[in-house]
């Protein structure tokens, strides 16, 4: 046995969340490790893609499919147009997306039709040639404008 008069050191008491504390004594309940997922790494496919250059550059205007004068080319549009100009005249607007009464409504109202599809079907020309055109030759004018439309819509250059 130990003599009477000796005592066993004590511990030193420190506060619960003392940095000393928690040394000495484990915490009561264990705390819960978080892990982080780390990312993956994944390697994805490389596509290459190889543009043809001519294909990029825009084409310069191209010419009507047809001449003004060419209005034989299309005899069931020459007919329609020379024996029922007015008609065919709103037909033509309503197929290009325009009000069927713009002909009653404009004078010279091919101007703006043949403006238009020009300019959607990137054909060569100015307003100043539509202008002389429907001015001079209107039966003529429409049959092209009508031949052009027609062609367009079956090759999908226009819906």
């Amino acid at each position: 046995p130990l003599p009477p008069a000796y005592e066993p050191p004590q511990q030193a008491m420190y506060p619960p969340h003392h940095p000393q504390a928690m040394a000495t004594h484990p915490p009561s309940h264990p705390q819960p490790v978080v892990m982080q997922p780390q990312p993956m790494m994944q390697h994805s496919p490389v596509t290459t893609v190889v543009m043809n250059q001519e294909a990029a550059r825009p084409k310069g205007p191209r010419p009507w499919s047809s001449g003004l004068l060419a209005c034989c080319d299309d005899c069931g549009i020459c007919w329609c147009v020379f024996f029922c100009g007015p008609c065919a005249g709103c037909r033509l607007s309503s197929d290009m997306g325009e009000n069927v009464c713009l002909p009653c409504c404009l004078p010279n109202f091919m101007i703006p039709l043949r403006t238009k599809l020009r300019t959607q079907l990137n054909i060569h020309g100015s307003i100043c040639d539509d202008c002389v055109a429907t001015t001079c030759c209107p039966n003529c004018a429409m049959c092209q404008l009508m031949r052009e439309l027609k062609l367009a819509r079956a090759t999908g250059q226009l819906p």
